[in-house]
């Protein structure tokens, strides 16, 4: 869960910082008091691309940090210090971007990866999103979880291979002349490859040998200076270490208490003869002729425009070679060829449809699953005479599988079940956007879900029922709603408000959290607007003592 949120600098936010805990918090304020600045620091620290105009006025920048204690389930070890992440993303007046991850610079990239296994960010008519039936299945997806994965990883890899065989049979199938081009260009790389025949980790050891060669001399002096010193010089180490040696050996004779001193003498002189032995080899090995320098260099020339031209190292260069081999074949047997990759295509086609009807049998039997659970909350939601049916139905295999989902809804007995864009309100897609979410709370989603204005379009019972739901859901993760409904801020455990004050001449914005009689004020204020009475107090604390 997020732990604290920290802004410096963001539009009219001077400082701020936010200490969350698990469970329900709720964020109010007034229109234009800063809600969504908020919102938009949160984003900037879970990856969203940055706009120098946030920073704020008369500052050359701007910084958002957030720490998290995710579950471990999600971040690997290496990932964590302390079982904690920190985000830091720092914007410059200029327009610079820095982003960095427990105090190392990171990209963007891998920032909104972080911010996606940290925080699902449902932002104003977010619920519209599901009207996409790409991301009907995506939940239904989420909701099947590991179970899915195997399953999926066979479709992804037979559609690969499908791929791969469809795109040999068309350029097989290409024109003689176009072919005739790729055979030439193709011979070419590989006499070039082959002229070379690198081998797996050369282009380092050669690095290592040029880098010897070129000092050859002076290893040569240093190598020899050594060996002298140790054992060929008139007075040398090894010389006098026999000498001591001989000496503690007649003293342990006299005092057994010498025996391990001279015992670790005696592994000494056997290691100092060894390290004699090799130098010796070593300068018996050493080249001097510049010939070999020539040759190793001339060698790591060619490896390295192969690795230009060809991969990242000899692995790359390797398996390409092995790619344009096959290819040669294909093009230079086309008749045969394309026979061969006929049958090879219609294989992997038979192979993606058993994936993804595996997929497809899994997608089934889970919807009904999670079809219940959701009529569930929407019915807790005020919607009691509701009904959804998740409804797959056929489509083009692709690498996600071959099915579309289609999500069908009535709101009252009686009606047919439609599509939802053709039949379900704002404010209907809202709390069923909400019910999804809360089947999947600790299921395979995040562990932090942020609200931002879910109660846009409900009232009365129905934004009761709302604020009833986001308390259900807090108990599987942390929720932080930014709401303007008394009735969503009274179920928070804990309130925070955010409000514009004058500072030195400027407006800034301020994040108070609220206890006590500040909480009832705050209440009151949603309830009855800027004209705060008695009565609006007395409905203030009501609600919260109920909640």
């Amino acid at each position: 869960m997020i732990r604290s949120l920290h802004v410096t600098g963001i539009a009219l936010i001077d400082e701020a910082r936010l200490e969350l805990g698990p469970g329900f918090t709720a964020i109010t304020g007034e229109t234009g008091a800063g809600k969504s600045l908020l919102v938009d620091s949160l984003q900037l620290a879970l990856g969203r691309r940055a706009d120098a105009e946030l920073v704020r006025a008369g500052e050359k920048r701007g910084i958002v940090e957030l720490m998290a204690e995710p579950p471990a389930r999600l971040f690997g070890a290496d990932e964590l210090e302390n079982g904690q992440i920190t985000i830091r993303r720092e914007l410059s007046a200029e327009g610079r971007s820095m982003a960095k991850i427990n105090g190392r610079a990171a990209t963007v990239a891998a920032l909104r990866e972080a911010g996606r296994r940290l925080a699902d960010l449902h932002g104003q008519n977010e619920h519209q999103a599901l009207l996409d039936p790409d991301l009907q299945l995506e939940a239904l997806d989420l909701w099947i979880g590991d179970e899915r994965e195997p399953v999926a990883h066979r479709v992804r890899a037979a559609y690969e291979a499908r791929l791969e065989a469809q795109r040999r049979l068309e350029a097989l199938r290409s024109s003689v002349r176009i072919r005739a081009q790729r055979l030439d260009m193709i011979r070419f790389q590989i006499e070039e490859i082959e002229a070379v025949s690198p081998r797996l980790g050369e282009a380092e050891e050669l690095a290592a040998q040029l880098e010897r060669l070129k000092h050859a001399d002076r290893l040569r002096t240093l190598a020899a200076g050594a060996l002298n010193a140790l054992s060929e010089a008139e007075i040398n180490a090894a010389d006098l270490m026999g000498q001591g040696l001989g000496q503690v050996n007649e003293a342990a004779r006299l005092d057994a208490t010498l025996l391990p001193r001279a015992e670790a003498l005696q592994e000494a002189a056997e290691l100092l003869d060894d390290a004699a032995a090799e130098l010796r080899a070593y300068l018996e090995d050493l080249s001097l002729d510049p010939d070999a320098l020539n040759a190793a260099a001339e060698r790591l020339d060619a490896l390295k425009r192969l690795i230009r031209k060809y991969g990242a190292d000899e692995a790359d260069v390797l398996a390409h070679l092995d790619r344009i081999r096959q290819e040669a074949d294909d093009l230079e047997n086309a008749e045969a060829g394309e026979e061969a990759l006929n049958t090879r295509l219609q294989e992997a086609d038979a192979a993606l449809r058993d994936a993804c009807a595996e997929l497809t049998r899994l997608r089934a039997a889970r919807a009904a699953e999670l079809q219940v659970q959701a009529v569930g909350h929407m019915r807790d939601l005020g919607m009691p005479k509701c009904e959804l049916r998740l409804e797959l139905r056929p489509a083009e295999p692709t690498a996600h599988g071959a099915d579309s989902l289609v999500m069908l809804f009535s709101a009252n007995p009686g009606e047919p079940l439609m599509p939802l864009e053709k039949v379900a309100s704002g404010g209907e897609l809202s709390r069923i956007m909400l019910s999804l979410k809360c089947s999947l709370a600790g299921k395979a989603g995040v562990p932090t879900i942020i609200f931002d204005e879910v109660d846009a379009g409900l009232s009365g019972r129905a934004a009761a029922a709302t604020a009833r739901k986001l308390a259900q859901l807090a108990q599987s993760v942390q929720v932080i709603a930014i709401t303007h409904l008394p009735q969503i801020a009274g179920q928070a455990d804990r309130h925070f408000r955010i409000e514009k004050a004058g500072e030195k001449g400027r407006t800034v914005t301020r994040i108070t959290e609220l206890r006590g009689e500040e909480r009832v004020m705050e209440m009151a204020r949603l309830l009855a607007g800027d004209e705060v009475g008695e009565s609006a107090l007395a409905n203030a604390r009501e609600l919260l003592k109920r909640s």
